[in-house]
């Protein structure tokens, strides 16, 4: 991707490149310097890349990022003078790294993410000073994790029903992606996002808890083989078999079923959904009903080769 090839070789430049090949007008710099940490990125950043005057920034992030500033001892006269003596010390490292005890990187790795870590939390605030120089100049900013290929080892997923190891879910379709996130609710899924033996490192917004509120027949709030997330209020509504992304707001005498809610959903009172993929931001107006009639939810919405029914904002809009 970069570390140890030629420059026209790693992802900045490819993506220039191909981004030319398309017809675009575009120039890009690759600003990257191997170890450095994000506090020093942010520093190179506001030194040298706004003079630049970019459009888009993308910050690469790697594991590493998080380290705290390095603290280089002070170079000798022979440091500055010899250059056998350096490539002498280059090879005594490689001996001790060879054949000297070896670290635990997996333990370092994983207490550099500490909550009191200073380096994770400076490197936390420099994120956040990339965030405020690109609102504050109008830059479109895209940050990306980089996982360490060359050691990446593969999780150890198993068939439900073998218990081999085995698993790959290609989500280039939505039928694939509909699938592959019901999966997850089932009682025993190939993914275990619960494994402790296997954390998943990822932001996550600080929400409430999910609520479930109303305790009546026919308005009872409630989730059954589900997944509900954080910041979540069903309020005398059925879930079930879903998957229920944050802050989804369900109202009084619905039902879902079967259906995946991305973030920041709103549903109506009375309404009955099975089936669906309901984007980001909707609002499902009391009474509506989607999965049940086919030929309707074709003529409002767009409906997969598997009868898998797609709603998104604009489409709730033009109703």
């Amino acid at each position: 991707m970069g570390w140890g090839v030629a420059e026209q070789e790693t992802f900045a430049h490819q993506v220039i490149e191909r981004l030319a090949k398309q017809g675009r007008k575009v120039d890009g710099f690759n600003e990257g310097v191997g170890n450095w940490n994000t506090v020093q990125e942010l520093a190179n950043f506001r030194d040298v890349g706004m003079k630049m005057k970019p459009d888009i920034v993308v910050l690469t992030y790697f594991i590493n990022d998080g380290e705290p500033m390095p603290a280089y001892p002070k170079e000798s006269w022979l440091d500055l003078h010899s250059a056998a003596w350096i490539v002498l010390n280059y090879r005594l490292d490689s001996l001790i790294r060879q054949f000297g005890p070896r670290p635990d990187w997996k333990h370092y790795y994983r207490n550099l993410y500490n909550d009191d870590a200073a380096g994770w939390q400076a490197t936390q605030k420099a994120i956040a000073g990339f965030g405020k120089i690109a609102r504050s100049n109008g830059i479109q900013i895209v940050v990306f994790h980089l996982p360490e290929l060359r050691e990446l080892k593969p999780y150890p997923f198993q068939d439900v029903k073998t218990r081999a190891q085995s698993y790959w879910r290609d989500v280039g379709t939505l039928d694939a992606y509909y699938d592959a996130n019901l999966e997850l609710v089932h009682v025993r899924p190939e993914l275990n996002i619960y494994d402790q033996d296997w954390p998943i490192w990822t932001y996550q917004v600080h929400q409430p808890p999910a609520k479930f509120i109303l305790d009546e027949d026919g308005r009872r709030g409630m989730a059954v083989n589900s997944m509900v997330s954080g910041g979540c209020i069903i309020s005398g509504a059925v879930v079930r078999q879903s998957l229920v992304f944050s802050n989804v707001h369900i109202d009084e005498s619905s039902s879902v079923e079967r259906s995946v809610l991305l973030p920041h959903v709103s549903i109506g009172k009375n309404c009955k959904i099975v089936g669906a993929i309901v984007d980001e931001g909707c609002e499902i107006p009391d009474g509506m009903c989607i999965g049940l009639e086919c030929a309707e939810d074709t003529k409002r919405f767009y409906v997969t080769e598997k009868n898998v029914v797609l709603v998104t904002a604009d489409m709730i809009r033009r109703l």
